[in-house]
């Protein structure tokens, strides 16, 4: 959805209350969405209250404790605090395990 589309703007009381797109457009957003490449609101809030550390706020999106993370990562449960700290810079093999373990994708975790 990179090019203009056709949009059709429906008001209630002199304001936007909807925007109509184009079938094609919309599917192309579901899509997107699906995407590896999408993160919810929820977890840029959850990084915003984390002090930017998105291991801690996609963890706490997908609602997983510190020792089960450790679990999944063969580390300590303190080890998982540690990456959690503001200011963390995880090697790129170290990224790519935090992300399988949390079922994202690498690019997600920026």
């Amino acid at each position: 959805m990179n090019a203009p589309t056709d949009v059709q703007i429906i008001e209630k009381n002199g304001q936007p209350e909807y925007a109509v797109i184009p079938y094609e457009d919309y599917i192309a957003l579901l899509h997107s969405q699906n995407s590896n490449e999408f993160i919810p609101h929820e977890v840029v809030e959850l990084s915003l209250s984390t002090g930017g550390n998105m291991v801690a706020a996609w963890r706490k999106f997908k609602k997983i404790s510190q020792t089960e993370l450790a679990g999944k990562l063969g580390i300590s449960q303190s080890a998982v605090a540690q990456m959690e700290r503001p200011g963390y810079n995880p090697r790129s093999d170290t990224l790519k395990r935090i992300a399988i373990a949390l079922d994202i994708s690498p690019e997600q975790l920026f």
